[in-house]
């Protein structure tokens, strides 16, 4: 059972679905829906393992939610999960603009402000597309290598026994000669970005007409950072814009990686000028996600006094 998004009349605004995977933290989750549906059309995927609840949803006039998906960290049903939010949310469109977040993220700006910088970059696709270069060889042995279990889908030893599991299958075929094969042009990068319609509707169409494509990726670890951005450089088109998604993320002060952000972080959030800080946990440190909520709130009112 999904609740489904109603879709009011547009103003000339650029018409948003924000794409949501979620597994934790139903307060925070409840709240950046809260936050973002006045504006935008939100759709959720919740984890099949979640104990979130779609019914909790129901006070939400624009919020589509749905399980589908037991997406553990690592594994190819993350993939399935983000190509299921995005037919969904065409097929209820279209959409002038396709975002991916996560339930951890929360915005840096107001909704208004949101809006205005997809308005301003209207043909620009924020998405990661990076090449592998020489450096890259240890990530590329994620597609050329087989990985059967992902490597850390639950906490403890039964994760360390998988992974352990994971590496000595694939050394020990990786040492008998056994390849995959690169039958595609690969290209990495990040799972979060925010596509225009026609980008969004072209991966679309490629991965229902290649059936091939995406049992590509099985045995595949990480396969999240590979499939959107192959999938967008088989059918590129040339006079799209590209630009790296406006995401604030540190991926180097740990202690996790990437590092869950807390109220000394504020400032340097801030002035990096993104649309959304990843990642922010309230039960890590509420402050800061109170304090991003008040100031993109805080916005808002100024947007509409000043309106």
């Amino acid at each position: 059972m999904a609740h489904q998004a109603s879709r009011p009349a547009g103003s000339g605004r650029p018409r948003v679905a924000i794409l949501i995977l979620a597994h934790t933290n139903r307060e925070q989750l409840l709240r950046l829906t809260a936050h973002l549906q006045p504006d935008f059309d939100v759709f959720v995927h919740l984890d099949k393992a979640s104990p979130i609840r779609i019914e909790d949803f129901q006070i939400f006039h624009r919020a589509t939610v749905f399980k589908k998906f037991r997406a553990r960290w690592g594994s190819l049903a993350i993939v399935h999960a983000m190509l299921e939010l995005l037919a969904r949310a065409s097929a209820a469109g279209p959409y002038d603009r396709y975002v991916f977040i996560s339930g951890l993220d929360v915005p840096v700006m107001s909704n208004q402000k949101i809006a205005e910088y997809f308005f301003t970059h209207r043909d620009t696709d924020f998405v990661d597309i990076q090449r592998f270069v020489e450096g890259e060889k240890r990530r590329l042995t994620r597609l050329t290598r087989f990985h059967f279990f992902s490597r850390r889908t639950s906490a403890g030893a039964p994760a360390q026994l998988r992974g352990a599991a994971s590496r000595l299958i694939d050394q020990t075929l990786h040492k008998a000669g056994v390849r995959r094969k690169n039958n595609y042009d690969f290209r990495w990068g990040s799972q979060w970005m925010d596509l225009t319609r026609a980008t969004a509707e072209s991966i679309l169409r490629f991965v229902n007409s290649d059936r091939r494509f995406l049992r590509r990726f099985r045995f595949t670890f990480c396969p999240d950072e590979f499939v959107f951005q192959t999938a967008i450089h088989q059918h590129q088109n040339t006079s799209r814009k590209q630009a790296k998604p406006a995401r604030f993320i540190d991926w180097d002060t740990g202690p996790e990686h990437p590092r869950v952000l807390r109220t000394e972080d504020f400032d340097r959030i801030i002035a990096g000028g993104m649309l959304f800080a990843r990642k922010c946990d309230s039960r890590v440190d509420r402050a800061l996600v109170d304090q991003l909520f008040a100031l993109a709130n805080a916005e808002a009112a100024g947007e509409v006094q000043a309106g």
